[in-house]
């Protein structure tokens, strides 16, 4: 997992293939410690990439690798300050070891584009990774929450603090809509801790971590939640992924598969509920085909 909001040790590992690794290897509790680094490794290859140094008297606040392992965004907010703009925001190359750009920030979120291309942070800075350019994108109009890019990069999906979805197009110009759920004021699930965000390969479906214990799924496509949100194995969910349709949880060293494509999926939460399905689940879970029995 990546380095949270308060500064404790992480790794945040690139998605081409988990070769590089980013982590914070000791945590900074005090303005006094000295010396303090973010380890970027090759775990292949068994050796440091880099060592980026955090500014004197900062904590580190969230860490994120490209997915192609060349570039680090490494997010840090000064001891006993805690402005509107008080985050410090670097951007490393890490294979010419030098940084491309520093800039203040109001959020410690930010995400890579899965082309390795651009970096959006929650706060609506863009960076253009060859040559650094900078650009604010509509994102500085309501600033914070936490992004995530599907894989085809037709989308961005914000999760803001109050539990609503924002669904931007790739290029984050256009806002394709506010997704309602569980999560959202006035709701069952709202003000409940949200955790791990991620899409299916193919931008369809977005899952996020609830409690630490359930997941909430959306459909892209039809911009609706699918249903409350659905625990998995009883126990916490400390991050997930999809590969296709089925979404995989990981709980300590243990992993979950669950098969979301149309039948699987109400197959298992007819089997969960112990009764068949009904007409009004079925229109959740399975939009697109016409209800039939499956228990």
């Amino acid at each position: 997992m990546g380095v949270g909001t308060c500064g404790a040790t992480g790794v945040r590992r690139a998605p081409d293939e988990g070769r590089v690794v980013a982590y914070s290897y000791s945590e900074r509790v005090s303005r006094y410690e000295r010396d303090h680094e973010v380890v970027v490794r090759d775990v292949r290859k068994g050796r440091d990439l880099h060592r980026v140094p955090v500014a004197t008297n900062h904590r580190p606040l969230h860490l994120a690798v490209s997915p192609n392992g060349r570039h680090l965004s490494l997010v840090s907010m000064k001891f006993g300050v805690n402005s509107s703009m008080s985050h410090i925001h670097e951007v490393w190359d890490i294979g010419k070891r030098e940084k491309i750009r520093q800039f203040n920030d109001r959020t410690a979120e930010a995400v890579f584009t899965h082309d390795s291309e651009r970096l959006v942070t929650a706060s609506g800075m863009e960076v253009t990774l060859d040559g650094g350019a900078v650009r604010k994108t509509r994102l500085a109009r309501d600033p914070g929450g936490r992004p995530a890019f599907s894989r085809d990069g037709r989308f961005l999906a914000v999760l803001k603090t109050s539990g609503w979805l924002e669904l931007w197009d790739g290029a984050v110009r256009e806002r394709k809509g506010v997704l309602p759920s569980e999560l959202v004021p006035g709701a069952t699930r709202f003000g409940q801790p949200l955790g791990d965000m991620a899409f299916s390969d193919d931008g369809g479906l977005l899952a996020v971590v609830v409690r630490g214990e359930a997941v909430q799924l959306w459909d892209t496509n039809t911009r609706t939640p699918l249903g409350k949100p659905l625990p998995i194995t009883g126990r916490r969910v400390d991050s997930l992924t999809f590969d296709g349709t089925v979404l995989r949880t990981v709980t300590g060293p243990a992993a979950h598969e669950l098969d979301l494509s149309p039948d699987r999926l109400a197959e298992q939460v007819c089997r969960r509920a112990g009764r068949d399905i009904t007409p009004d689940e079925w229109r959740t879970y399975v939009p697109d085909a016409p209800y039939r029995s499956l228990c």
